[in-house]
C-alpha cells in the first residue's frame, strides 16, 4: 500500500481513509491468526498506525472547520431574522443619528494634544529638539512624548493626555536653560481644503464661487475661498477651503455642481516632501541637503540614478533612518514617495493636526 502522505495530492482524502481502514483491519486479521509478528509486519502495523491517527487528526480539522461555517451561517441567518422584523426606523431618527455622527466626527476621539516650541535665535529645527530634549526629562515629569516632529524654526511635540502638555509647557517656561531662549506657541488651525478634479484650462476663479454657493445647498451659509489652481497633465483642478461644518456637508455628497459640470472631489492633504532629498518639511528648491548635480534614486536610496532606471530592491530612505533612530521595525520595503509609506502618513497625520475640524451643531 502506498505511504499515506503520497496520496494526499492524488486522491480525495475519503477514499484515502477507507483505505487506511482496511489496511489496518486486514494487519489486525493476520495479526490474530499469527502466533508471532513478524518484524515486517511490526513495521507494517506502526505505518498504518501511524496514518490512521493522521487520518483521525485530518478528520477532527475538517470537522472543527464545517462547524465553524454552520456557527457563521447561523448567526448570518439570525442577523437577518432581526432586520426583518425590527419596525422600520422613523425618519427624524434617521436625521438625529446622522447629526450625532456629524458630531461625532467633528470632534475625534483621538484629540491630538500637541504643542510647538520655537527658538529665539536658533532657526535650525534639529538644534532646538536636541537643545530641548537635554534639559527636559520626560521620566521625571511623568508624561509620555507621543511624537516629535521637526518644524520651520522649531519642534511640534504631541502627548498623550492634555495634562502633559500642561505639564510639559510649565516645565519649559520655568526651565534656567529654556526660558529666555525658547517660546511656546498652540498649534494655529486652518480649515480644511478640498480638491475639484478638473475644472477647466480657462477656469475663471470668481466665477466659480459664486457657482459654487449657488448651485450647492451644502454651501448656502459657507465660507469658501480660493486656494489655488492646480495645472496636472489631466487637467486644472481648484483647491478651495471652507469652514468645518460645510466641508462634511459637501464630503458626504462626494461631487459638487459648476455650471453644466459635476466635478469629483476629495479632501486636500499634501505633504511638503523634497523630490532631491526625500525629506519632509522643505521643497526640492530649497533644499541645502543634496547639491543639484547629484541624483538620489527615491526607489533604493542610492545615488547616481533615477527610480526609472532602478534595477535594485525598494528600500525607503525615510522609514529605514526612523528605523535605525527610534528602533522601530517599519515596513521600507517601497518607494520613498509611495502612498503606503509609513512615514507619509506619520506626515499627513501631523497635517490633519493644523486642520479645524470642529464645529458647534
Amino acid at each position: 500500500m502506498p505511504p499515506f502522505g503520497s496520496m494526499a495530492s492524488t486522491e480525495d482524502f475519503t477514499v484515502q481513509a477507507q483505505k487506511v481502514h482496511e489496511a489496518g483491519l486486514e494487519l489486525l486479521e493476520t495479526a490474530s491468526r499469527s502466533n508471532k509478528i513478524s518484524i515486517v509486519n511490526q513495521n507494517g502495523f506502526r505505518k498504518i498506525f501511524m496514518d490512521f491517527v493522521e487520518v483521525i487528526n485530518k478528520q477532527q480539522k475538517l470537522l472543527n472547520i464545517v462547524t465553524g461555517r454552520m456557527i457563521e451561517q447561523k448567526e448570518l441567518i439570525q442577523t437577518k431574522l432581526e432586520k426583518l422584523i425590527t419596525p422600520p426606523i422613523p425618519f427624524a431618527e434617521i436625521v438625529k443619528e446622522e447629526t450625532r455622527k456629524h458630531r461625532s466626527r467633528s470632534r475625534p476621539r483621538d484629540k491630538k494634544n500637541t504643542v510647538l516650541v520655537y527658538s529665539k535665535k536658533e532657526t535650525d529645527s534639529r538644534k532646538v529638539r536636541d537643545k530641548v530634549q537635554k534639559a527636559i526629562d520626560p521620566f521625571k515629569l511623568k508624561i509620555g512624548i507621543k511624537n516629535v516632529k521637526d518644524v520651520k524654526k522649531g519642534i511640534l511635540i504631541e502627548c498623550n493626555k492634555e495634562d502633559e502638555i500642561q505639564r510639559l509647557t510649565d516645565e519649559i517656561e520655568g526651565n534656567e536653560t529654556l526660558k529666555n531662549e525658547c517660546e511656546i506657541h498652540q498649534p494655529q488651525k486652518f480649515n480644511p481644503k478640498i480638491i475639484i478634479y478638473r475644472v477647466g484650462e480657462n477656469f475663471d476663479i470668481d466665477e466659480g464661487l459664486s457657482k459654487l454657493k449657488e448651485q450647492n445647498e451644502e454651501f448656502d451659509e459657507a465660507e469658501v475661498k480660493h486656494e489655488f489652481l492646480q495645472k496636472t497633465k489631466f487637467g486644472t483642478n481648484w483647491v478651495i477651503s471652507t469652514d468645518p461644518k460645510s466641508f462634511y456637508k459637501i464630503m458626504k455628497t462626494g461631487k459638487v455642481n459648476c455650471g453644466w459640470q459635476r466635478h469629483n472631489i476629495r479632501e486636500y492633504l499634501k505633504v511638503k516632501q523634497c523630490y532631491k532629498c526625500y525629506r519632509f518639511g522643505h521643497l526640492a528648491k530649497f533644499c541645502k541637503n543634496i547639491t543639484d548635480d547629484r541624483i538620489l534614486c527615491s526607489k533604493c536610496g542610492q545615488a547616481g540614478h533615477r527610480n526609472r532606471e532602478c534595477s535594485n530592491e525598494a528600500k525607503c530612505l525615510n522609514c529605514a533612518r526612523y528605523n535605525e533612530r527610534s528602533r522601530v521595525k517599519y515596513d521600507d520595503k517601497h518607494d520613498c514617495m509611495s502612498r503606503d509609506c509609513s512615514m507619509i502618513q506619520k506626515e499627513i497625520d501631523f497635517l490633519r493636526i493644523r486642520i479645524n475640524y470642529s464645529f458647534e451643531i
